[in-house]
C-alpha cells in the first residue's frame, strides 16, 4: 500500500509542476496548481513511511526461499499435519469450553429473579458509570433512570 501511495505521490508531483509552469508562463492563478502540488508531496511522504524497509522484506524472502528449498520427507509432511491437526482440536475444544463458562454464566444470570437481582445488586448513579465504565465492568448493578420528554 506504501509503494502505491509514493507513485501516485511521484505522478502527482511532476503533473503539478508541469501545470505549474503552463500556469506561470500563461500568467493565471498558481493557487490550485500549488495546492496540487503539496499534496502530492503528501502522499509521497505517506508512501516512503508506510513501505517496509528493505532489511525486512530481503530477511523474509531469505526465510521463505530457504523454507521452499528443503524438501520433506512423506514422514516429515505426516507429523506436520498431525500436528496441525492437533493444534486446530485444541484450538476448537479450547473455544467450547469458553462457550460452554459464558452459557454458564448466562444461566446462573438468568435464574435469578428481577427482586434478588436487585438485592444482590448495587445501584449506581448514571453520572457515576459514564465517567468510569471500566471500574464497574464485574460488578453486579442496576440503574434506574428518568426519561423526560422534551
Amino acid at each position: 500500500m506504501g509503494a502505491f501511495w509514493g507513485v501516485i505521490g511521484t505522478l502527482g508531483f511532476f503533473v503539478f509542476i508541469v501545470w505549474l509552469v503552463i500556469v506561470a508562463i500563461k500568467k493565471q492563478p498558481k493557487k490550485i496548481a500549488l495546492i496540487g502540488l503539496g499534496i502530492s508531496i503528501v502522499f509521497f511522504v505517506i508512501g516512503i513511511l508506510s513501505t517496509p524497509s528493505s532489511n525486512n522484506s530481503q530477511t523474509t524472502t531469505t526465510t521463505k526461499t530457504s523454507i521452499s528449498n528443503k524438501e520433506l520427507t512423506a514422514e516429515e509432511k505426516q507429523a506436520n499435519e498431525e500436528k496441525k491437526a492437533q493444534e486446530e482440536q485444541a484450538k476448537k475444544e479450547e473455544q467450547a469450553r469458553l462457550a460452554q463458562e459464558e452459557l454458564e454464566k448466562k444461566a446462573e444470570l438468568a435464574k435469578q429473579t428481577e427482586s434478588e437481582y436487585k438485592t444482590t445488586a448495587k445501584s449506581y448513579a448514571y453520572k457515576e458509570i459514564a465517567r468510569n465504565p471500566n471500574d464497574y465492568t464485574e460488578k453486579k448493578r442496576y440503574l434506574l433512570v428518568k426519561l423526560y420528554k422534551f
